[in-house]
């Protein structure tokens, strides 16, 4: 299964459990170099972009990348979909002030039929309402803030609300409206003067550029049909990125580096946002993510993140709220910035040793003419002590051996983590979708010894594609055999969470 067949969604990109010491974020001198030296092994010759680090609200490390204007810590950047925390930020502070409930369905604020009256403010925020993008959201340029509502609402829902996890634009649209109609004021007003301005980020606003410098932008660098690209405005104009409610509360935030560390500072504190904001904003609710962020246990404590993509840029922006530790990169919209931001961990936080090895029972399952198969049965995990240096953890399902795991300390006590922030359940028979994928491998018999190079990830969630073409959203968390060489995914494996938390509990048990 190659990743253009199974075509999986990291919702968020989590780290490598780590146990060793961490890097002097209090010493620029010696921190610097080392970075460098990390980001120089990995960022190809024509990279643009950045990256940030801060601790304890304090920047840290701020480093530009490019032939030509490479960012500074206060270049204006489009971080896309990360804009979503500053909705959801917005809406929770107006809840603390008595003036809205996020149990409260959209009906109350715009009684515009179809499914405002069951969704409430929470299912969006959490981007479990049931709706989908396809048919919610509307042209980015979309100028009626209410008509836009009145279409998410009476649009194809594809489950009930609080059923399933969908990320879902559009629901944060909606939430933006309802700011504006319970503040009297624009939501851009609102965000200010509820968030940007108590928190000094003077350099932050929206892609209408009030109050920004536009002699500080980045250049927006995007794709054009049939190849080539062009730079085009950073703020809203014919030919930058529209602003309207296509786009209000799901992204549109225009912001630096300097900005992103005095954000970091508020949320370390309780002035701005209170503790019950916080903790509302990291508990996750399904699929590991909680209301405008993605939530994960790590093996250097919890990790909160989210990730954005838009017209010239993609970034992420990560903190370490156990360690006081932010990670932002920005690039370019062909670059996928999850690897930087993971050698930056990595160099921050030393990682134990990784190392899996697999091997697969294929006996009874039905593989086709590309050599994959799936079965769907109740499943149980036994996980042994130390074997020599690993870890066994062996898969049965309907109680045939299906997979035999042997890992190192640190991806046992990696996986463990990453599945406890995505897994709600009890120990038991549960079920499990398993997915081989063998094509690339010569095998006789029914026990496939998979080649060295195998890594062990995590998903939230599975999104791919069948091979008649049929769509797949599973949202249950996801163990995924890689085969870093190949670029193939021998293993697939979609949990209930009561198998998932099996697995937890015997890692967990096995590394004590």
């Amino acid at each position: 299964m190659r990743v253009t067949f199974a075509l999986a969604v990291l919702m968020t990109m989590f780290l490598n459990a780590a146990r060793g010491q961490e890097a002097n974020l209090s010493d620029p001198d010696k921190l610097r170099p080392q970075l460098d030296a990390a980001l120089k092994r990995i960022l190809p010759a024509q990279f643009w972009g950045g990256v940030a680090v801060s601790k304890d609200g304090t920047l840290a490390y701020s480093q530009g990348f490019g032939a030509s204007d490479p960012p500074t810590s206060n270049t204006l950047v489009d971080i896309g979909s990360i804009a979503k925390q500053f909705t959801a930020a917005t809406v929770l502070k107006l809840e603390s002030e008595g003036k809205l409930s996020i149990e409260a369905p959209v009906s109350q604020w715009f009684p515009v039929g179809g499914m405002a009256s069951a969704v409430k403010l929470r299912h969006l925020l959490t981007h479990t309402s049931g709706m989908s993008d396809e048919g919610a959201i509307q042209p980015l340029n979309f100028p009626d803030r209410d008509e836009a509502v009145r279409r998410a609402m009476n649009s194809t829902f594809h489950a009930s609300p609080g059923e399933k996890w969908e990320y879902c634009n559009a629901g944060f649209i909606v939430l933006a409206a309802v700011v504006e109609k319970t503040t009297g004021r624009t939501f851009e007003e609102a965000v200010r003067e509820k968030l940007f301005i108590p928190a000094g980020m003077r350099d932050t606003g929206f892609l209408d550029g009030e109050g920004l410098d536009k002699d500080r932008c980045a250049p927006r660098i995007t794709r054009m049909l049939g190849g080539g690209q062009r730079t085009v405005t950073l703020f809203a104009a014919p030919d930058g990125e529209p602003w309207a409610w296509g786009l209000r509360g799901a992204g549109g935030v225009l912001t630096t580096f300097e900005d992103l560390s005095r954000w970091d500072k508020a949320l370390s504190g309780t002035e701005i946002l209170s503790a019950a904001i916080k903790d509302k904003m990291w508990t996750p609710v399904l699929n590991g993510y909680g209301m405008g962020w993605q939530v994960a246990r790590t093996g250097v404590g919890t990790k909160v993140s989210h990730s954005g993509r838009t017209r010239g840029f993609s970034a992420t922006l990560s903190r370490f709220i156990d360690r006081g530790v932010m990670i932002a990169v920005v690039c370019g919209e062909d670059t996928d910035p999850h690897p930087i931001e993971q050698v930056l961990v990595e160099a921050i936080f030393p990682a134990e040793r990784e190392e899996t090895r697999a091997q697969l029972h294929v006996s009874a399952i039905q593989l086709n003419e590309h050599k994959a198969g799936q079965l769907d049965a109740a499943a149980t995990w036994e996980v042994g002590g130390f074997a020599g240096e690993f870890i066994t953890a062996s898969l049965k399902c309907d109680g045939t051996l299906r997979a035999t795991l042997q890992l190192a300390p640190g991806t046992a006590r990696r996986v463990a983590a990453e599945l406890a922030g995505l897994s709600k359940g009890e120990p038991g028979v549960g079920r499990a979708t398993v997915m081989v994928g063998l094509k690339p491998y010569q095998f006789s018999g029914q026990d496939v010894k998979l080649p060295e190079g195998i890594s062990l990830r995590v998903l939230p969630a599975y999104r791919g594609q069948s091979e008649d073409g049929t769509r797949i959203l599973d949202s249950r968390p996801t163990l995924v055999l890689m085969d870093e060489k190949s670029g193939f995914w021998p293993l697939i494996v979609r949990m209930d969470p009561a198998v998932a938390v099996e697995l937890i509990k015997g890692l967990e048990s096995a590394g004590k």
